[in-house]
């Protein structure tokens, strides 16, 4: 199981104000508040921990087989532990992050083993509506595995079940891979891990 999620420091600082009055209380613990304030950049570090936590959440969601469902980022903690990798805890299950800092966005996968990583795939998006952004990343997913497995395009098919995951289909059999799907303002992500 992966889950992912891609933050478009952009698009985070035309249209996200952080820094207003209760934000960062709403959605951060105090340990992740102090990382926040202590941080030499501050503007990554909320974007940072907001992917990590909204990553496990897509992964918890698949993990468990009677999710809670919404996002409550206040209750899912996370811990850094170096410049890319991290914790989370979200309902008690502990997952791994793996997190790609760049001037452009933030990117975050999460995983429960450790030195299990997945394929992913950055790109940008065309400046369209999100359903056509949505049809953009699901596209690149289809065409990094017909690259990496050999597959036909006309074979392939990616399906949500019915808690809303990505599952991938060939010829109608559902094949043994997660994958996850993201994507924010100008970029997207797609993430598999077999």
């Amino acid at each position: 199981m992966i889950g992912n999620d891609i933050v478009d420091l952009r698009e985070a600082r035309l249209k996200s104000n952080w820094e207003r009055p209760g934000f960062l209380e709403k959605v951060f613990s105090s340990s992740e508040q102090e990382l926040i304030h202590s941080s030499k950049n501050p503007f990554q570090m909320v974007w940072r921990l907001w992917s990590m936590k909204e990553s496990a959440y897509k992964f918890y969601v698949q993990k468990s087989p009677a999710p809670i469902r919404g996002f409550y980022p206040s209750k899912i903690n996370c811990q850094i532990n170096s410049e890319q990798e991290g914790e989370v805890i979200i309902q008690g299950l502990m997952v791994r992050t793996n997190t790609v800092l760049c001037p452009e966005y933030v990117f975050t996968s999460t995983f429960s083993k450790a030195n299990v990583m997945a394929e992913t795939v950055i790109f940008s998006l065309p400046p369209e509506n999100s359903k056509i952004q949505s049809t953009f990343t699901r596209n690149k997913l289809i065409d990094f595995l017909v690259q990496k497995y050999q597959l036909k395009r006309e074979h392939l098919k990616i399906k949500k079940d019915k808690n809303n995951i990505p599952e991938i289909f060939y010829r109608s059999g559902l094949l043994a891979l997660s994958c996850s799907l993201t994507h924010h303002g100008k970029y997207g992500g797609c993430s598999v891990i077999g």
